[in-house]
């Protein structure tokens, strides 16, 4: 269930094969990877990342192909904490892993040109736009409340656990405030025509 949380349980591969010939359990840790809608992040966000990253884990910001970083060696006992200390940072880990749609690629550069702006900001808009209707992320790593506000449709408003600053950058939520002309444009009816078959 945690994978939907941008986690996995792993064990030390370094060390496997020596614990495996002693009879000893796996060394478990945990990986945890960090939802960034078109791999961008400040440099005060680069320098939590890096002081979570020697606090919490072992001592390694992975860089990944889905434009984002991973720790590994986090220890059961510290998930909470770092997904707190993630949360600080302005960023945040939901629906980095698993069965979902993990992290939404695009321009990781919006300041080379107008179009790379454009493509960033689709790509938080999308981000968005997959986010999970459920508020556990917010209330097992955050200690929120149940009590959240709800949005058109009945679901939770899952922009309300967000950090300020992912609400101002569009990507956990001023997108959102356009959601309808977003699934407007995403139709597929005005987009791709499909051919009849004869």
């Amino acid at each position: 269930m945690v994978k939907f949380h941008g986690t996995y349980q792993q064990d030390d591969r370094d060390i496997r094969d020596e614990r495996r010939r002693q009879k000893l359990e796996p060394a478990h840790q945990f990986m945890i990877r960090i939802r960034a809608p078109g791999g961008v992040f400040t440099p005060e966000q680069w320098l939590k990342l890096d002081a979570i990253a020697t606090t919490h884990a072992n001592h390694s910001l992975r860089v990944t192909t889905r434009q984002t970083f991973q720790f590994h060696g986090v220890i059961k006992r510290e998930l909470k904490a770092t997904m707190q200390a993630i949360n600080a940072a302005a960023l945040d880990t939901v629906s980095a892993c698993g069965d979902v749609n993990r992290n939404v690629l695009g321009a990781s550069n919006p300041l080379q040109s107008r179009l790379h702006a454009e493509v960033h900001a689709w790509a938080g808009r999308l981000s968005t736009e997959f986010l999970p209707t459920t508020r556990a992320y917010y209330e097992i790593w955050l200690t929120m409340g149940k009590a959240g506000r709800q949005r058109r449709g009945g679901r939770p408003d899952l922009r309300q656990g967000l950090p300020a600053a992912q609400v101002q950058d569009g990507r956990g939520g001023a997108a959102g405030q356009r959601r309808g002309h977003l699934r407007q444009r995403l139709r597929p009816d005005r987009h791709c025509r499909r051919r009849r078959r004869p």
